[in-house]
C-alpha cells in the first residue's frame, strides 16, 4: 500500500499501486470493498463510478470535508 486515509466515521481507505485499487476497510466490522478501480488498466473515470476507474498505478488518496476523495495516479511505464 502507498496511500493511506481514514475518513471521520473510521473507515480506512488503501491505494494498493499494484492492484490499481483504493480498497475501504470498514471502521465498524473490518470487512474490506473496493472503494476504486479494478477496470483495465489505464486513466480513465475521472467524475463517473469509482469502481469503474482504471488507474496506472494509483498512489495516494486524499478526503475533503465533503467526504470526495481525490486518488492521485502515477504511471508505470
Amino acid at each position: 500500500p502507498y496511500g493511506v486515509v481514514e475518513d471521520p466515521d473510521g473507515n480506512i481507505f488503501v491505494a494498493v499501486r499494484q492492484a490499481r485499487r483504493v480498497y475501504r476497510i470498514d471502521g465498524k466490522s473490518g470487512e474490506l470493498s473496493t472503494f476504486a478501480g479494478g477496470a483495465a488498466l489505464g486513466s480513465t473515470g475521472d467524475g463517473g463510478d469509482a469502481t469503474a476507474a482504471s488507474f496506472e498505478a494509483p498512489f495516494g488518496i486524499a478526503l475533503d470535508s465533503r467526504g470526495n476523495a481525490f486518488i492521485a495516479d502515477t504511471s508505470e511505464t
